[in-house]
């Protein structure tokens, strides 16, 4: 933060000013950056927006935990949120003007309220008149301002269709759309996603961060025809130290990480699971410091609400095909599914075993999802619209820590942290890379890693 900055909330302070924008501070990034909104902005955005003050829980203008200052803070964004005008991205088509993003919000936008009649989702338009959900209301900032953009398109006209992969495939849930160019609400939300990465002017790094987090976290799956390519890479963590291995490169990244919390390869890179909230890996960038940033991009967001999960002891996001599963293991050895059709997990099934805990590959390499018994056996998770568990005949190796398959090269740490490549039938040591976990994560054309 330069000084002139330091200066102005210095100042703001002293003369006890009632509000914090965007302009004076690139703070804003979290709710609770946010300090109290003046009344007579307050009173615009309700009278430009219409927004039913009532149902999102009275006017508030200093409670961040009270969904209308929510809403406020997410308006505040969108209206003083500035962009530079020299810059590309494969994701940025010009759907809408970068400089007008709050006047084309008015413009699409009949009302605003406050609704529980579809409890898991997010939100929905219907000829203009915007419904906010529960899941818009658990959803960070930059998830909250997606949601509202992404429901502004739809006024237009533009609905989606049934997907043909990802998590929604198999269901008669209309959840994507057919292509990028099309311009429709899942394009116009993406687009505001890598403007704000990409070309962003006045936000924090971290609100950049989340916003490329987001991107792909959506655009991998929400697109019949998909407008980013995949690639594999693997992360290496080391204590508090990241090591991504990228096409014949190491890039190291210093993070805050518990001894708890195991590393997990999600639908955008990579979080940390500690059994209750998972927290999503920075990959493309450094500089966010100490700073966590609550995993808000893949499916792990889940358990951030009761959607009948009980009590975890492992979670996994897996995709099989062009099929994306969320399996979840529970305390007692039972296993379930979400079922994206319905917006619930199914009931709870047994499998007779002492389970340890999920794994991604098996031991001779395979991916898939797998769970390791107390024992140290190893079974397979059949996926599919009935969950089932097979033996593998295959035990634990004492002189393997973890293990990870990119491509069709199976990797594991040994049991001296020692990063090894299986090939010619052993084990052969990669010099100058040690660690705890391995995962294998997916990077994606889209953005650079810096």
């Amino acid at each position: 933060m330069n000084l002139s900055i330091r200066f102005a909330i210095l100042l703001a302070a002293l003369l006890a000013a009632s509000s914090v924008t965007l302009a004076q501070s690139k703070d804003l990034f979290d709710d609770s950056h946010f300090g109290c909104l003046d009344q007579s902005t307050a009173q615009r955005y309700v009278q430009e927006f219409k927004i039913d003050v009532p149902s999102f829980g009275g006017l508030e203008l200093c409670n961040n935990s009270i969904d209308t200052k929510k809403l406020f803070n997410d308006l505040q964004i969108i209206e003083q949120g500035t962009f530079q005008t020299f810059g590309s991205n494969k994701l940025i088509k010009g759907f809408v003007n970068q400089d007008k993003y709050y006047s084309w919000m008015k413009s699409q936008t009949r009302s605003i309220n406050r609704g529980d009649d579809i409890p898991f989702a997010t939100a929905y338009n219907s000829f203009g008149n915007f419904t906010m959900q529960d899941g818009w209301a658990i959803l960070s900032t930059l998830g909250r301002v997606g949601t509202v953009i992404h429901e502004a398109r739809h006024t237009a006209g533009y609905s989606h269709t049934r997907c043909n992969q990802g998590p929604y495939s198999d269901t008669s849930v209309s959840g994507c759309d057919r292509t990028y160019n099309e311009g429709g609400s899942h394009g116009v939300e993406m687009e505001y996603y890598a403007r704000v990465s990409v070309l962003g002017a006045n936000f924090h790094p971290a609100y950049k961060a989340m916003a490329r987090l987001m991107a792909m976290g959506r655009a991998n799956f929400v697109f019949n025809q998909s407008p980013i390519t995949k690639r594999e890479a693997l992360v290496v963590m080391d204590g508090n130290r990241v090591v991504l291995v990228d096409q014949g490169q190491s890039i190291e990244r210093q993070l805050t990480i518990s001894a708890a919390e195991r590393l997990k390869t999600t639908s955008f890179g990579a979080a940390l699971f500690d059994g209750v909230k998972a927290y999503a890996l920075e990959l493309y960038e450094d500089g966010l410091g100490p700073l966590r940033l609550v995993d808000d991009y893949s499916y792990f967001k889940m358990l951030r609400q009761d959607r009948g999960q009980g009590q975890v002891l492992d979670f996994e996001e897996v995709d099989q095909g062009a099929k994306r599963f969320v399996v979840v293991l529970n305390q007692q050895s039972q296993l379930t599914q979400y079922n994206f059709g319905q917006g619930k997990f199914n009931s709870y099934q047994n499998t007779g075993l002492q389970a340890q805990d999920f794994w991604t590959t098996s031991p001779r390499g395979e991916k898939g999802l797998f769970i390791k018994t107390q024992t140290g056996t190893f079974y397979k998770v059949n996926l599919g619209p009935q969950l089932s568990v097979s033996p593998l005949n295959l035990s634990w190796d004492a002189d393997t820590k973890d293990l990870a398959s990119v491509g069709a090269t199976t990797l594991r740490l040994n049991a001296a942290r020692e990063l090894q490549e299986f090939k010619s039938g052993q084990w052969s040591t990669i010099q100058g890379i040690t660690g705890d976990q391995i995962t294998t994560v997916p990077l994606y054309d889209a953005f650079t890693v810096q």
